[in-house]
């Protein structure tokens, strides 16, 4: 296509396949840009919403039914994924300045690439964290089966459907 621009170029304008290069190459460029401000405002974000986790432990732990078990298991997997986000935005800060000052170089792609690893995995991490959060008040997330189908009133009065006492 280059060459085809080439023979028919009359002027030292752009020819549309190089305007859609740019287009794209901008386009691409804002948006890296967008992701890494928010990777960066994420990791800043973590640290007081984990900070406000040992307040919310001391009200819950009092409350019927909240296991400490699993308080404990939200904590420490709470701790790896603010750790994974405040990696993952400093990857970020690293990967706009090295743009910033070197846009061309093919070791920013790599921190770039890098950068976007670093935030799949923390993405996994605050999920896992945040459904280990929800075991400790809905305790039928953390059930093995399915919820029984018997009676209440059949389970209080120590009947079973699968025996019969007649």
């Amino acid at each position: 296509m280059r060459e085809i621009d080439e023979l028919s170029r009359n002027s030292e304008a752009e020819t549309a396949s190089e305007t859609e290069k740019s287009f794209i190459a901008n386009f691409f460029g804002s948006l890296q840009g967008f992701v890494t401000i928010i990777l960066i405002v994420t990791a800043l974000v973590a640290i007081p919403v984990f900070l406000t986790g040992e307040p919310a432990e001391e009200t819950v732990e009092r409350l019927p039914g909240v296991l400490e078990s699993a308080i404990g298991q939200h904590e420490d997997f709470a701790k790896l994924g603010l750790a994974a986000s405040i990696a993952s935005g400093v990857a970020a800060l690293l990967s706009f300045i090295y743009s910033w000052l070197k846009p061309a170089a093919s070791f920013g792609r790599l921190i770039s690439i890098g950068t976007l690893a670093l935030s799949l995995v923390t993405v996994g991490m605050m999920g896992w964290t945040a459904k280990l959060g929800g075991v400790i008040r809905h305790t039928e997330i953390s059930a093995a089966g399915p919820p029984s189908t018997q009676p209440e009133a059949d389970i209080k009065r120590g009947r079973s459907q699968d025996k019969d006492d007649d």
